[in-house]
């Protein structure tokens, strides 16, 4: 079996407290070999890895949402966790998620609890493993699994939107693209024979028309070769941890997607700790949790380093000051002050889901324009050439 990553958080020989990351083939072989390091584990956890995100990808959006709401509501309902975890093998769509339910089902069967099954599988988020222990332990399993819910549900309602507003930039755009290429490989090249055969000296906008379509119909091979080594080169760079964090960083610094990617990360991770906080997770337990919902690696390590400085002592808002956006740090502070951290982590959420949107519609309302514009000069620039080597040939024959 392949090794996984596991993060760990132990004591060692003098009782001080070490976190860090070891390649394990199992969770009980991460803690065997920390313990061969002389360390007193207290908590293994699994990283999310890229196979674990294509795991995530791969199911239909809005599925996992579902069958946790449905799993909450039988669970409040007096149906037994077993029939419960049936139904939610049955009925989930095929593939990944129903193979996992399907799992988590024969582990709890076989005496494990449901956060171990939960841990067991990949596909679900550590918010599971850690609202299942508080629900199991606390006897509220049903009311931690309304409130994942809630959240998955949240989540996957940003999702939609933000898809919504790109779909017509994206339509848009494609249908640039196919227009654009009819034009170069159909219209173009018949019109340049035409023009062979009636001779004479064609206009320089012809001129440069016709070797730009030449070149594409021509050149199309080797267009191809090279989107397909970058596309694997690509690939291979953004493979490793350390270039992927650093285009993360630099995604931050373009404009309005910088912008949108902070308020989405920040959205995410007040969320998160607005669930895991009412639930009897510890601060800094809810602040790990948060910062796994988070995508870019950039942001990812501020607010680890955020941690670092609530466990020396430092507030929250204050350790995640120049991570988060003002707003967010504002209420956080707040909530800090007024010991209302997990209301006012959701206050700041829906603010940012909020500014997230309007993020969205400012990219919208730019990226339209741009399409047309570019579009537009295309369509012109061939119409002026057409036109221009028809003027020629008229007046020629005149």
């Amino acid at each position: 079996m392949a090794d996984n990553r596991f993060g760990y958080r132990a004591a060692n020989a003098s009782g001080a407290v070490v976190e860090g990351e070891i390649d394990a083939t199992s969770e009980q072989g991460a803690i065997d070999a920390l313990r061969r390091r002389a360390l007193w584990v207290t908590e293994v956890w699994p990283k999310r890895t890229m196979a674990t995100a294509r795991a995530s990808q791969s199911m239909p959006s809005g599925s996992l949402s579902v069958v946790t709401r449905a799993l909450s509501t039988l669970l409040a309902s007096g149906v037994p966790l077993d029939k419960a975890l049936t139904f939610a093998s049955t009925q989930s769509p095929a593939g990944a998620l129903r193979d996992a339910f399907t799992a988590v089902r024969t582990d709890v069967r076989n005496g494990r609890s449901l956060a171990e099954a939960f841990r067991a599988q990949r596909v679900f988020p550590s918010l599971f493993t850690a609202l299942a222990a508080t629900g199991e332990a606390t006897g509220t399993l049903d009311t931690s699994l309304a409130r994942l819910a809630e959240y998955l549900e949240r989540r996957d309602e940003l999702r939609a939107r933000m898809q919504a507003a790109l779909l017509y930039p994206s339509l848009l755009g494609g249908a640039a693209i196919v227009g654009v290429t009819v034009i170069m490989l159909v219209v173009v090249p018949r019109f340049s024979v035409l023009l062979q055969q009636v001779g004479g000296t064609l206009p320089l906008s012809t001129r440069l028309l016709m070797a730009l379509s030449t070149a594409v119909t021509r050149g199309w091979p080797i267009v191809v070769v090279f989107m397909v080594v970058g596309a694997v080169w690509w690939r291979r760079w953004i493979g490793i941890a350390g270039n992927r964090q650093r285009w993360h960083a630099a995604r931050l610094h373009w404009p309005v997607v910088g912008t949108l990617e902070q308020h989405i990360a920040a959205a995410r991770y007040t969320r998160t700790l607005a669930l895991a906080l009412p639930s009897g997770v510890d601060l800094l337990a809810a602040m790990r949790l948060a910062r796994g919902s988070v995508e870019n690696l950039a942001i990812a390590s501020q607010l680890e380093e955020a941690e670092s400085r609530v466990r020396d002592g430092a507030g929250l808002a204050v350790s995640v000051n120049r991570t988060l956006p003002p707003l967010a740090v504002q209420l956080l502070e707040a909530g800090e002050a007024s010991g209302a951290l997990a209301p006012l982590s959701a206050r700041a959420a829906d603010a940012l889901d909020i500014e997230v949107q309007r993020a969205l519609t400012k990219a919208v309302t730019l990226i339209e324009p741009i399409l047309i514009l570019g579009f537009g000069a295309l369509i012109g620039f061939v119409a002026l050439g057409l036109l221009q080597a028809i003027y020629g040939i008229n007046a020629s024959n005149l």
